[in-house]
């Protein structure tokens, strides 16, 4: 399932196709290096490091801009290094493809080294090279080098997850090669020319997916089963027929119908991602678990694992500011890689999207700028932020690169769905609801609500009926549904009542209904951060009883509501 990699560490066979410059440059760094050997078992000649970095790039007229990211001083953290660096220059993809081999193979043979020194290669790795990796879409490198570092960094995590994902049931080469034919089949006889591939999400990535939904308050025990690219299913087409996705996905689509997750679908085929990734993805349900299963064709795949080290020499020098990065820090000393034309809304999105919505200005080395300046290269910035903010600016998208406009446009349309959601709440509960006693819909009995929603196509709960009422739905049709589920005009009344919190509030309420003998069906309780409590009611209690239980109300709490 995990190809290996393989490099060269001989002398003679790396010299058996090179250029006569080229041997000639060997002969040179076998003639220093002669007398000195690696720090790990088994220390081999210190030539073969150099060799093998060589054999994994195979740009070998690269090599003297490694140089440039080597520290002079062997006290200076690699932080400092960069910063130091990045000051230089931009980030060259020649320079940066060298420098990731050489982290690459020096991770991978950490063995002999001490535990200390292992910790502190991983971190550097995690925090620097794998980011840097990823900002040039190098997405296989990224991952070797997350791999190579995780089990230093905390072996006993590293252990845990990959004991885990190799046992998950969805990397079983039965199921693997069972899925893979089943769609290979069937795409066929529909004619579709496909080829059908498949991947495997990095260990650091599975537990990095892992956290996050155990922030988000799901089951740590649970979530590997519900990272649906644990198993990637890659559907390939040739580049001219890359229409073909659109046909291959619809196929797959009734193939397997049921376990669609409809809200998971992602076009990158029409518009790629700021990075150059192009697919179309659907995620679906299976009894070993989530998969994921992508749409593209062989040219881009390639592009998806490889990112731009797919690209000549000679592209890359037409097409600086495609083929660099800058590199921002932030006052905490994170590291931030970006487009050359990157701004101060740019920096704010990349660090966190919700820091991003909530950004006024950038602060560039100490002096505050605002969000349209575009941050130099090696500057420290800063986000300056106002926590009341809820909306981004619908301007920022004028001066933001691909991937921050995506976000922000995302965050604006839910934003005014949000608005549009609330509106026709306020529709509904004053149109309809609260002739029928009832201040809130879910103060409803839940299979009530549901079949509700169920009738009206609002899959995603009560925000989908809302959304659709303020688009303009047919209020009657809503009336007479409640009506043949029981919840008809005089069958409820809701009591609301708010005021300062006291001890024994919930029990003089409690005696006042009792007192007129109404029937409680659902209780709301809150308090709030400035001590005032909220109190609703949905309850069954004859006309007069109705009334009586007002008056009281008012007469002991003032802020009531009866309806």
């Amino acid at each position: 399932m995990r190809p290996a990699t393989e490099f060269c560490s001989s002398l003679e066979k790396f010299g058996e196709n090179c250029s006569e410059r080229l041997k000639l440059a060997l002969e040179v760094a076998n003639e220093v290096h002669f007398k000195e050997k690696r720090k790990t078992p088994p220390y081999e000649p210190y030539i073969s490091h150099c060799i093998a970095v060589a054999s994994i790039l195979r740009v070998a007229f690269l090599v003297d801009g490694v140089t440039k990211l080597k520290s002079r001083n062997s006290d200076r953290n690699e932080f400092e290094t960069l910063r130091k660096v990045a000051r230089e220059s931009l980030f060259d993809v020649g320079v940066v493809k060298i420098k990731l081999a050489d982290r690459k193979h020096n991770m991978m043979t950490m063995e002999g080294m001490k535990p200390e020194v292992q910790f502190k290669k991983a971190k550097e790795t995690l925090t620097v090279y794998a980011p840097l990796a990823e900002s040039f879409g190098m997405w296989q490198v990224k991952n070797e080098l997350e791999d190579l570092s995780f089990k230093y960094f905390d072996p006993e995590r590293f252990e845990n997850i990959r004991s885990r994902v190799d046992k998950d049931p969805r990397l079983k080469s039965d199921f693997v090669e069972g899925l893979e034919k089943e769609i290979e089949v069937n795409l066929k006889k529909y004619g579709l020319d496909i080829k059908i591939e498949h991947q495997v999400a990095g260990y650091w990535e599975v537990s990095e997916k892992q956290k996050k939904r155990g922030i988000r308050g799901g089951s740590l025990s649970k979530s590997i089963g519900e990272i649906p690219d644990v198993l990637s299913i890659r559907v390939l087409v040739d580049e001219d027929k890359v229409v073909d996705c659109y046909k291959a996905m619809g196929v797959v689509r009734m193939l397997f119908a049921k376990g669609l997750l409809v809200n998971r679908h992602e076009d990158l085929l029409q518009e790629s991602a700021v990075n150059g990734y192009s697919a179309l993805k659907d995620v679906y349900i299976f009894g070993e678990g989530s998969v994921e299963i992508c749409f593209t064709s062989k040219e881009r795949e390639k592009f998806n694992n490889w990112g731009i080290t797919i690209y000549s020499a000679e592209e890359t020098r037409e097409n600086k500011d495609m083929f660099s990065r800058k590199l921002v820090f932030t006052p905490k000393e994170e590291l931030v890689f970006l487009e050359t034309t990157a701004t101060g809304i740019d920096v704010a999105y990349k660090l966190n999207p919700l820091l991003g919505l909530k950004a006024v200005a950038i602060k560039i080395d100490g002096k505050v700028c605002s969000l349209d300046t575009v941050v130099p290269n090696a500057s420290v910035v800063e986000v300056l932020k106002d926590e009341s903010k809820r909306t981004p600016s619908s301007e920022w998208v004028d001066f933001c690169n691909l991937e921050t406009r995506r976000i922000i446009e995302k965050q604006l349309m839910v934003s005014e769905r949000d608005e549009m959601v609330e509106a026709g709440r306020e529709v509904l509960v004053n149109e309809v609801l609260i002739e029928r006693g009832l201040l809130e819909l879910t103060d409803l009995d839940e299979t009530v609500v549901n079949k509700l929603l169920a009738d009206f196509g609002c899959w995603h709960g009560e925000s989908d009926l809302y959304y659709k009422v303020a688009l303009g739905m047919n209020l009657e049709n809503i009336k007479k549904k409640l009506d043949s589920l029981g919840v008809g005009v005089g069958v409820y009344t809701s009591v609301q009542i708010t005021g300062e919190n006291a001890i024994g509030v919930e029990n003089d309420v409690a005696a006042i209904l009792a007192k007129y003998k109404a029937d409680g069906r659902y209780v709301t309780e809150r308090v709030f951060v400035d001590d005032k409590f909220l109190i609703r009611i949905l309850l069954r209690v004859d006309y007069k009883g109705k009334k009586k239980i007002e008056e009281e109300l008012k007469k002991k709490y003032g802020e009531c509501v009866v309806v």
